[in-house]
Parts: structure tokens; C-alpha cells; sequence
């Protein structure tokens, strides 16, 4: 689709597409609703939409196609210049639903994705990649993606490293390979206000696995996740044998740096709740910080023998797990770790990786606990005694607030004075 300015309105019904439509600058594609307008393409070697120019604008459609296979058949693909704005699309059965890049040298800059369906794509749900930067992704729902829900990925043969992306608002649910949001390169990237759960191995992962440009993160911007609940991630063995953290932080290719998780929530994972190492030892993890963390629950994979045959270990799970032979640090502040099967944290680079700071044990975030209530020592009263006085105390981990009530529970009938005050009589 060509010619500046020009806008389709696609009404309600299916319409068969042979191919892979091409658009360019300042095209408006607006459908009937995701569920009145459907783009059902028929190829199965060639389909979805590829961009090609700034301000391109797409609403309101669905799009699914013959595509079985993780191979080059993309829902979304290209470069969509500056300030192109995507919303209320729903993608699936594709090899990805978007994967945002450039093929002709139009770099993505500030593209907004708003209120989309990414589901049922064999490979990721969104990846900014190639330079895409300042782009937001926001309340969009990934689910049953065969890699990552949402990435960002300065790819190796890039013109630039991708920069200042936002994923916000967003839910992923049954990854099935990957993680719910993983980062890879760049900086400046934040994913805040997330729900990620049940990701058959990482809800959230940063690492040096892939080739980037300029080999490395960037040095002065930080990536950062916050606001976030992480659920039922990580595993014991994946298909390929390997265990994950529902967090998992790892280098292969070059250092990983600059990384903050901050108010972040993580519950019921299936083994680690975090796992540090090095697939390469030749480089470091560092700046590297846990701040308001919670990390609750872990080793909840429900294998009876906590290990499946093909796998390296059988430990049922750690709060933070640091393997052999792993360079760097990390920090932790206000960081409390509960109910993980193995322990707190375990690191076996002790030489090499040092934790600074101590974890707690109160998961406020994530488990409501009952408070505790002491109704003071028992009393015997002397015969001819008529009172006494009672002095109550409680206490509630989750620091909610503490009301009072005395109740008699057996015997002759009694006056209890001021029945909701700590302190209080019993008159019989």
C-alpha cells in the first residue's frame, strides 16, 4: 500500500490475502473491531504486514493464517518510523506476532502499541529489535507463546543498539519457551506494572545469549523492571533438559550490566526463584540490584524426586541461586525471601560472586499472614474475688492494623468491660 496520506477502512468479514502486504509512510489501516474484521492469509510461505515508513497508523482488526511453523511468516514485521501508532489488533498462529525491526533501513522510533492480543505465536509475542527505541508497548496481553512475550533485542546486524523501550501494563501468561520479558542489549529499557505467569521457564530474563551491537549493554543507561508480579515461572528441565529461574540472569557473549528489579513481586516458582551464572566465565555480572523484592515460594515444581533425569542437579529450589563459577555481584536491599524449599540463597562462586546484603523473611507482598495474638498469662482468681484485670498484645507481620475483641467462652456469666481495648476487666 503506497501514497501519503491515504487511509483503508476494512469492514466487518473475512478477507483472504494471498501474500504479505507492504505499506508505507503516512497509511492508515483501520478495521470494524477484532472481532468483526479478519485478514486471514493463505500462503503458507508468505503473510502478515510489513512496514516501511513513518506514521503508519493500524487499529482495529484480526489477523491469523495457514502458517504451522516457526519460519520466517511474521503478523507484524519492518521498520515503522517515527510516531507509527498500532492498537486493538489481535495476531496469532504466526512465527511472531510482531517482531519489530528494519529491512530497508527505516529505524522504528516511537512507535506506541496499545490494547493488542499477541496468542498462539510459535515464536515471540512482540520483540523490538535492530535500533527500534522510545517505542511502548501497554496494555497488551501475551499468551501461549512458543519464546519471548516481550523483548527487546539490539540485534547484531543492526544499524544501532535499541534504546529507552517501555513495556507497561502488560500480562503474559503460558509462555511455553523463554520468558515473559527478556532484554538483550541496549539500555534504558523498563518493563513497570506487569503481570507474568506461568512462563514454562523465565518470567523475567536478562542476559548476553545473543549477539548485539557493539557487543554489550550500555555502560551509563540502566534497564530496569518494576511494579511487576512474576507467578508459577522457572523449571526444573525444559525440553532441552536445562533448569531455570523465574528470574534468570546469565552472560554468554559479553557482560551483563545495569539491572534493577524494584518493587517486584515473585511467587510460586517452580524451581529457583532467581538463578545467576555464566555460560562463559570469561565475563561478569555487575550492577546488578534487588530493591523491595519479594521472593516467595520456591522448588513448586511438584516432582516428587525434585529432579528429572537429563538435568545437572536435584536441588528443589532456592531463593537466589548463584552456580559455579559465576564473576561478578549483586546487591540486595529490603529483599525478603520465605518459603523457598532448599533455603534462602546458595552461592557456589563464593570466590568470585559476592552478595551484598542479607535477605529477609517476611513476604508482606504475597501471603497474608494471621497475626498473633497473646492474651496474657492465665489468672486463677481467690474465692471472694469478683475482677480481674486482663492485658492483651498482638502482633501482625504484615504490619495491618490490629483490632481488639474479648469474648467470654465458658462458664458463669461475666461482665467484660471495654471488650475491643488491649487492656481491659472481667466482673463476674
Amino acid at each position: 500500500l503506497q501514497g501519503s496520506g491515504r487511509s483503508l477502512y476494512i469492514p466487518a468479514g473475512t478477507f483472504n490475502l494471498g501474500s504479505a502486504w507492504h505499506i508505507e509512510t503516512n497509511i492508515s489501516i483501520q478495521g470494524a473491531g477484532i472481532w468483526y474484521t479478519t485478514l486471514y492469509f493463505t500462503s503458507t510461505g508468505s503473510g502478515g504486514i510489513v512496514g516501511n515508513g513513518d506514521n503508519v497508523q493500524l487499529r482495529d482488526f484480526y489477523m491469523n493464517g495457514e502458517n504451522t511453523t516457526r519460519t520466517e511468516y511474521k503478523g507484524l514485521t519492518g521498520g515503522y518510523g517515527n510516531n507509527s501508532i498500532i492498537e486493538r489488533l489481535w495476531i496469532e498462529h504466526f512465527e511472531t506476532g510482531a517482531w519489530i525491526t528494519t529491512w530497508t533501513g527505516i529505524i522504528t522510533n516511537g512507535l506506541r502499541v496499545s490494547f493488542c492480543r499477541f496468542r498462539n505465536n510459535y515464536a515471540d509475542g512482540i520483540n523490538l529489535s535492530r535500533g527500534s527505541s522510545n517505542c511502548i508497548v501497554e496494555q497488551c496481553n501475551m499468551r501461549n507463546n512458543g519464546d519471548d512475550a516481550m523483548a527487546t533485542w539490539s540485534a547484531f546486524d543492526g544499524p544501532q543498539q535499541c534504546f529507552n523501550n517501555e513495556f507497561r501494563y502488560c500480562t503474559a501468561e503460558n509462555t511455553w519457551r523463554a520468558g515473559g520479558i527478556g532484554f538483550f542489549g541496549g539500555g534504558g529499557h523498563t518493563g513497570h506494572h506487569l503481570l507474568i505467569k506461568d512462563s514454562t521457564e523465565n518470567g523475567i530474563r536478562i542476559n548476553s545469549d545473543f549477539p548485539v551491537v557493539g557487543n554489550s549493554f550500555s555502560s551509563t543507561l540502566w534497564i530496569e523492571v518494576y511494579e511487576t508480579t512474576v507467578i508459577g515461572c522457572g523449571t526444573n528441565a525444559n525440553l532441552w533438559h536445562n533448569r531455570y529461574g523465574a528470574v534468570d540472569i546469565f552472560t554468554r557473549l559479553y557482560n551483563v550490566q545495569n539491572f534493577r528489579l524494584q518493587n517486584v513481586d515473585i511467587q510460586g516458582s517452580q524451581k529457583d526463584a532467581v538463578m545467576i551464572y555464566d555460560v562463559a566465565s570469561a565475563f561478569r555480572i555487575s550492577n546488578l540490584e534487588f530493591i523491595n523484592v519479594t521472593l516467595n515460594g520456591a522448588g513448586l515444581d511438584g516432582n516428587i524426586n525434585n529432579y528429572t533425569t537429563g538435568t545437572y542437579d536435584d536441588y528443589a529450589g532456592y531463593g537466589i541461586y548463584v552456580l559455579p563459577e559465576t564473576d561478578g555481584s549483586m546487591t540486595i536491599t529490603n529483599t525478603n525471601i520465605c518459603n523457598s524449599s532448599s533455603g534462602q540463597t546458595r552461592n557456589d562462586s563464593g570466590a568470585t560472586f559476592v552478595i551484598n546484603g542479607a535477605p529477609g523473611s517476611t513476604c508482606n507482598g504475597n501471603t497474608n499472614n494471621a497475626p498473633v495474638a497473646n492474651a496474657g498469662p492465665d489468672q486463677n482468681l481467690a474465692s471472694g474475688t469478683t475482677s480481674a484485670n486482663l492485658s492483651g498484645s498482638a502482633t501482625d507481620a504484615n504490619g495491618d492494623p490490629i483490632s481488639f475483641s474479648w469474648s467470654q467462652v465458658s462458664g458463669p456469666a461475666a461482665t467484660i468491660t471495654n471488650g475491643s481495648s488491649a487492656n481491659t476487666s472481667v466482673t463476674a
